[in-house]
């Protein structure tokens, strides 16, 4: 999750303690501010080169992790790099730091390569995992695969793991509060950034029109906000309705009870669709787990069956399913799982 200090200009955002801890740890720079620039700089950096905080628009920063790079969807032409910096006194603004080409392709120094290629392995090799256990699970209920989607939940990791994870293939990423949202989308404004977290209305402007989907709506006053807002930008907005079907008194979510108002409500508003649901399932228990997905694909295919075609309330997508029981999800039906520590650890 990001830092809550201020970033200073031209830097896209902080990774907190919790955030690039391989890559910090590497560089010795235990319990600093880690930044990352968004576009370091303009061509990819050469074996040798050098570039320093000044270079990259930043103030009062040295180079702590190094600079990396990472090829984008495009592939080799898609060559992204960043810069990941310690920040320090004004006197270690200008301190030079010099890049080497790893054996991956990927750009690092201060000693960081290693730890940059290990975390970048981890991810790719836990994402391909994943993969595998969503097409067995499709496979046994005469599902495609390529209908679900993985949602990387990036709360918990810095901007480092998130780039090595982009260079894994993975180009979906959700964040539940909207300062490390914004950090995280402005240094990788080329992913789909999901907002997951509670929706308070005070803050909608900061997701509404920057996410790719809100997957917790829950109330009707959040419809109406989100709605406003996104007509204001003039811009529709994704979003999925989120059910409490397991009836936790834990759990966020509008009953089961409440789910037609609010569909019928969304039908009305402009600016707005209403892609789908959302649940979380009782954890530790993988029966009730199941019977959780079960219950919200049956409220889905209500709905949808009694509401008939809608443009606005589509309600194709089911987001469901965690680190634990994703799988189980899949054979319920989910068309998005969001991941987070099976991806990362």
């Amino acid at each position: 999750m990001g830092s809550d200090g201020d970033v200073p200009t031209g830097a896209a955002g902080a990774a907190g303690a919790t955030g690039a801890a391989g890559a910090a740890g590497a560089a010795g720079a235990a319990g600093a501010a880690l930044l990352v620039t968004p576009h370091c700089h303009s061509e990819p950096v050469e074996e040798s080169s050098t570039a320093s905080a000044v270079d990259c628009g930043q103030r009062a920063l040295r180079p702590a992790v190094g600079c990396f790079a990472f090829h984008g969807p495009g592939g080799p032409s898609s060559l992204k790099t960043r810069c990941v910096f310690r920040a320090l006194g004004p006197e270690d603004s200008s301190a030079p730091l010099r890049c080497a080409r790893n054996d991956s392709g990927g750009v690092t120094s201060n000693g960081a390569a290693g730890a940059l290629r290990a975390a970048g392995s981890v991810i790719a090799d836990n994402h391909r995992r994943i993969r595998e256990e969503i097409a067995a699970a499709c496979a046994r209920v005469g599902r495609d695969p390529a209908e679900v989607t993985v949602v990387a939940v990036s709360k918990t990791v810095g901007l480092a793991e998130v780039a090595r994870a982009v260079e894994g293939g993975i180009h979906d990423f959700g964040e539940n509060r909207s300062k490390p949202f914004n950090e995280k989308r402005t240094a990788f404004p080329d992913e789909r950034w999901h907002f997951i977290g509670s929706i308070q209305t005070n803050k909608i402007k900061e997701f509404v029109g920057r996410a790719a989907l809100v997957h917790s709506v829950a109330s009707e006053r959040a419809l109406e906000g989100i709605a406003r807002r996104a007509c204001l930008l003039g811009c529709v907005q994704r979003l999925l309705i989120e059910v409490n079907v397991s009836g936790e008194g834990s759990k966020d979510g509008a009953t089961p009870a409440l789910l037609p108002l609010l569909l019928e409500r969304a039908a009305e508003l402009e600016g707005i669709e209403v892609a789908g649901l959302m649940t979380m399932a009782p954890q530790g228990d993988r029966a009730a787990a199941r019977e959780a997905f079960a219950s919200l694909r049956r409220l889905r295919d209500d709905r949808a069956a009694s509401l008939g075609p809608l443009e606005r309330v589509p309600l194709r997508e089911l987001s469901m399913g965690m680190s634990e029981d994703y799988a189980i999800a899949v054979e319920e039906g989910a068309t998005i799982v969001r991941i987070g520590r099976s991806m990362w650890a």
